[in-house]
């Protein structure tokens, strides 16, 4: 291996303790489980292979894919330790629900900014960054 094996703990002790500082920083709302189960997709085609297709042609700054990707390797990463008496509170079909709500959430505000002439071209959303809400438990991020 290029990196021993204390190098590897501090890497990762390092990288748990920043995305927590960025968790905290973005006052990140609390997770409503009820809303992700009993959350109904737009699309009928819901599956890992039609919401990244949807994914890659959906004209952001490329947050969409990444917030997708991520959720499918944390269905991935976590799937061995889920079990009915595990403290993970994301489990089963829940991740890809997740995929669905964040997905179908950006096509939202896109389809209104677009409805509202909001935006001129793609490209002013893309420089933006509008189609994302940016650190959202903070009542300043919903202000425009």
């Amino acid at each position: 291996s290029w990196i021993d094996t204390t190098s590897k703990v501090k890497l990762l002790t390092w990288k748990g303790r920043y995305d927590l500082l960025l968790y905290a920083s973005r006052r990140s709302p609390p997770l409503l489980l009820d809303e992700i189960t009993s959350y109904s997709p737009e699309h009928k085609e819901s599956n890992w292979d039609a919401i990244f297709a949807r994914a890659r042609t959906f004209n952001d700054d490329g947050h969409t894919c990444k917030m997708i990707r991520a959720v499918a390797h944390g269905e991935k990463a976590s799937a061995p330790y889920e079990t009915s008496d595990s403290n993970f509170k994301i489990q089963g079909r829940m991740w890809l629900q997740l995929a669905n709500m964040g997905e179908g959430d950006i096509q939202m505000v896109y389809r209104d900014y677009v409805t509202n002439f909001v935006y001129t071209s793609v490209m002013d959303s893309r420089e933006t960054g509008a189609n994302w809400v940016r650190s959202a438990g903070f009542d300043e991020a919903w202000e425009e």
